[in-house]
């Protein structure tokens, strides 16, 4: 019993004690490596995310120009004409209601609504 008690014991103690402090040590290392992967993750969406913020405003601003340009380009035809097809009035109506959905601002406005008072083409 006193050989038990006085290095049996004490060895495991110290065992015991050497193991679940390694354990901690590989535990808190692995929640360290995770971390790190999640925060990586998180910058990465981030990244991509802005990424295709990005894209999607170039996309709306291409959009808004070409509607804004077929408008300019629909009115000056039918002014020259002094008249208007109907296809091209259908087809200025659908652009300057998607120019606004865009936001488009209002300069447009004054040149539609002139071309709004010409005589449909016979």
């Amino acid at each position: 019993m006193e050989i038990f008690s006085q290095i049996i014991l004490p060895s495991i103690t110290t065992i015991l004690t050497g193991l679940i402090s390694f354990f901690f040590y590989k535990f808190k290392k692995y929640e360290e490596r995770r971390t790190l992967e999640e925060e990586r993750k998180k910058k990465e969406l981030a990244l991509r995310e802005k990424k295709r913020v990005e894209d999607f405003d170039s996309i709306h601003c291409a959009l808004l120009a070409i509607c804004r340009d077929k408008i300019i380009e629909i009115c000056k035809v039918s002014k020259q004409k002094k008249q208007i097809s109907s296809r091209d009035l259908e087809t200025l109506n659908k652009f300057y209601t998607a120019y606004h959905k865009l936001g488009g601002n209002g300069t447009i406005t004054a040149i539609y609504k002139k071309v709004l008072e010409l005589p449909l083409e016979q």
